[in-house]
């Protein structure tokens, strides 16, 4: 299955009306690239989990309760019980077309009010889990470390500045018009098919869901743009 940028906005819409507001009270390491939070919001408890495996990176509520990884320790792990356990989450945002959620989690029994984000970044192969500060500017931890021989466009490691992923190209659903499909349809090659153009003109959809837009509308999902 594809997490795309829309699946991403959808389960940010379901999380801000189950468990915005909620208390944390577990978090567990279910691997190396996972984390599970139990949180009690709105008169019940709920198991939300966030992993970024590359083959499948996903957020989603669970039905039943996670168990951790024995004897599973990391320095992500250890910041996150220090930063997130027992805390409140106050905000919950999906920046626009991207495959992006955030969380702001308070400690309001701590002095200052301690916030941090959670950041589920589900990106394929380039998922990762972040913890930032409350500004967001400085990345305090990460599922999954990336140093500069890494990647020179976008290092991942504590202390350091936070850069957001590269913006995806493409014009964003919420302000896509008809002119922007015929011109899209138009300017591609007439061989192409019609699900890959709308993949390269509309920000943040994935194939699965361009292949079904294509056969909701035709009833022909290899239909080309020429046609």
């Amino acid at each position: 299955m594809y997490f795309d940028a829309l699946t991403a906005a959808a389960v940010s819409d379901e999380l801000r009306a189950t468990v915005l507001g909620g208390f944390v009270q577990k978090v567990v390491l279910t691997d190396r690239s996972s984390v599970a939070l139990e949180i009690y919001a709105h008169h019940r408890r709920r198991y939300l989990l966030l992993t970024a495996e590359p083959a499948d990176p996903r957020a989603l509520l669970l039905s039943v309760r996670p168990t951790s990884a024995p004897g599973l320790v990391t320095p992500f792990g250890l910041l996150l019980r220090k930063h997130v356990l027992d805390g409140v989450i106050s905000e919950i945002e999906q920046p626009a077309a991207e495959r992006i959620i955030s969380m702001s989690i308070s400690k309001r029994s701590e002095p200052n009010n301690t916030t941090v984000w959670l950041q589920a970044e589900l990106m394929g192969r380039h998922s990762n889990l972040l913890l930032l500060d409350a500004e967001r500017t400085t990345v305090l931890e990460s599922a999954r470390r990336v140093t500069p021989e890494m990647s020179r466009v976008r290092p991942v490691l504590p202390k350091k500045p936070y850069t957001p992923p590269p913006a995806r190209g493409g014009v964003q659903p919420h302000r896509l018009t008809p002119q922007d499909l015929e011109e899209a349809a138009s300017g591609a090659k007439p061989s192409t098919p019609l699900w890959q153009t709308l993949v390269s003109a509309v920000a943040g959809l994935s194939p699965l869901a361009a292949r079904e837009i294509v056969h909701r509308a035709g009833g022909d999902p290899a239909v080309r743009a020429s046609e």
